[in-house]
């Protein structure tokens, strides 16, 4: 996380385009570093069951998103900058909701993604 502890978190609805989470990794990256968590709702879920991301983010699932992708409604992306070892998921059983878990020196917090 950022000096000072700040979290920083963008939410966005991307209605399932391609397009638009292109747009949103492409302009996550012309901000480096702007942004620690990015919780988006209706995600792009391709031909092959995946969502978008690149090598500057780590996609969080819904606990039963491999069972059925299509149906997945919210996914939460993590700065591959923030140490692995700070956070983990939350077991939640809904498409609709993901969670995860940060623990560091301001004690723990829950972010909690839901459609």
């Amino acid at each position: 996380m950022r000096q000072g502890n700040k979290l920083r978190i963008w939410q966005q609805n991307i209605n399932k385009s391609n397009d638009g989470t292109q747009d949103l990794l492409q302009k996550l990256g012309e901000e480096d570093d702007a942004f620690d968590i990015v919780a988006i709702q209706e995600p792009y879920i391709d031909h092959w069951g995946n969502t978008r991301a690149n090598q500057s983010w780590r996609t969080f699932r819904p606990t039963g998103y491999r069972d059925k992708p299509n149906e997945t409604r919210a996914v939460i992306l993590v700065n591959s900058k923030i140490d692995t070892n700070t956070y983990a998921t939350i077991p939640i059983n809904s498409q609709d909701i993901v969670g995860i878990q940060l623990q560091g020196e301001f004690g723990t917090m829950r972010i909690i993604n839901i459609y």
